[in-house]
């Protein structure tokens, strides 16, 4: 059982001292390495020099020697996510260690976290904010200053995802938005959802909000999930 709620995209990635928008994940910030078993594509973060027998070592988000007119080398392998029976879930992002590996999946041009054995995984932060008690209509980001505000619209278009869901007493449905441009200042109450998904009051925010746009979010799968 998740132990709590969030969302995933940059809101939340920021938070947590990470930066999803515009493509980057928090694995590209050094170069990942795991293990890979040759018969299942089972794969395991590498925390020694050499894999055991039976398993390869993998690497990507490694940039290639930059040329003499600042041109970016060869880019890491081109990996697949695939759920528990080989259909394919999206493109492989990344990973985040989080006591257990989470992968950052690119489904329909978002990002999103995912456990190894396939659950959408709500991580990082909390829901969105709504201007109605009842916690429906447009969902918005709560911007604390214009630099804020500027990172949150400067990732419209990209594939930052704000994700909520309920854990409590169990994972609950999933809901997904993405950042627009669209921006308005208020001075009034705004509302959350709790872990179970109740409406509650999240007090008065007086300053920029940013407008959120409701996409179709991922579903878990089957897993475990394997890379190839």
């Amino acid at each position: 059982m998740f132990s709590r709620v969030a969302r995933v995209g940059l809101a939340g990635a920021v938070s947590a001292g990470l930066l999803m928008g515009g493509g980057v994940a928090p694995s590209q910030a050094k170069t990942v390495k795991v293990c890979v078993k040759k018969k299942s594509g089972e794969m395991r973060l590498l925390k020694k020099k050499k894999c055991k027998k039976g398993w390869k070592k993998v690497t990507w988000n490694q940039k290639g020697a930059t040329g003499p007119q600042g041109d970016q080398g060869a880019q890491g392998p081109n990996l697949t996510v695939k759920d528990g029976t080989g259909a394919v879930l999206g493109k492989f992002v990344g990973l985040y260690p989080a006591g257990f590996t989470l992968m950052f999946v690119e489904i329909a041009g978002g990002i999103y976290l995912y456990t190894p054995n396939g659950q959408v995984f709500p991580a990082l932060s909390g829901s969105p904010s709504f201007k109605t008690n009842t916690c429906n209509g447009t969902a918005y980001l709560r911007s604390s200053s214009p630099q804020t505000t500027q990172l949150y619209t400067g990732s419209a278009g990209g594939p930052s995802r704000i994700l909520y869901r309920a854990t409590t007493p169990a994972p609950g449905p999933i809901s997904a938005w993405e950042i627009t441009t669209s921006t308005e200042v208020v001075n009034q109450t705004m509302y959350i959802l709790s872990n179970a998904g109740v409406c509650t009051a999240d007090g008065n925010h007086n300053g920029t909000i940013v407008a959120l746009q409701s996409v179709t979010p991922p579903a878990d799968v089957p897993g475990p999930l394997t890379i190839s």
